[in-house]
């Protein structure tokens, strides 16, 4: 699809930062086209400044089920939501690092498992009202019959519990509205519009239909 605009349409006056420890907080004061025609005036915003983020949903085409994790998470505690979230395997790119190899040490890390496969499914913004984070999305081939445990990192006091489930559950589940994350929800939409094409690629590579 077309954009309206480029990046010659906004204006960047002043950029202050507030805040920088766990997160960074930036101040912006800007102006950009209007749709009409013209400026706005100068806007004042406020914006979370994040990295990449390598988010994994690891699949067995095989079995037809997917690894989840299960982990504490403060912000839907707080705001009212479930307090442990059940998600894809995801974790910060590290400096130097591109995202398929952080997709595969979040793996390790997050669940104890390797793949055989690494698909990248898309790139998007979680929350581009109010955060610079991007997160590029892969789906690994795993064996589900190695999964379950508890993982995490010991230094970074991450406490994880993984789950196993059939991507038929999953699915029912996901209708059910009882997942809350965002990841998990494009995942499973991506999953649900791809996972035919996906199990013939990974299970009949050479299209013999066997």
């Amino acid at each position: 699809m077309d954009r309206s605009f480029d990046e010659t349409a906004v204006e960047i006056f002043e950029r202050t930062t507030l805040h920088d420890d766990w997160m960074r907080v930036d101040r912006f004061r800007l102006r950009h086209r209007r749709f009409a025609g013209g400026w706005t005036g100068a806007l004042d915003r406020e914006i979370m400044v994040r990295g990449e983020i390598a988010v994994v949903l690891p699949y067995d085409p095989v079995r037809d089920e997917i690894v989840l994790v299960e982990q504490f998470r403060l912000p839907t505690f707080v705001g009212g939501g479930d307090a442990w979230q059940v998600e894809p395997v995801a974790g910060m790119v590290d400096p130097g690092e591109d995202s398929p190899a952080a997709a595969r040490r979040e793996l390790a890390e997050e669940a104890g498992l390797s793949c055989s496969a690494l698909v990248k499914a898309c790139r998007y913004f979680p929350s581009p009202g109010g955060n610079t984070q991007v997160m590029d999305f892969f789906v690994a081939r795993v064996d589900a019959s190695r999964a379950g445990g508890l993982f995490g990192m010991e230094h970074e006091d991450e406490d994880i519990q993984v789950r196993v489930l059939p991507v038929e559950t999953a699915l029912a589940l996901l209708d059910a509205g009882r997942f809350q994350g965002g990841p998990m929800l494009i995942a499973l939409l991506w999953l649900a519009r791809h996972r035919e094409r996906l199990r013939a690629e990974w299970l009949d590579p050479e299209g013999t239909g066997g």
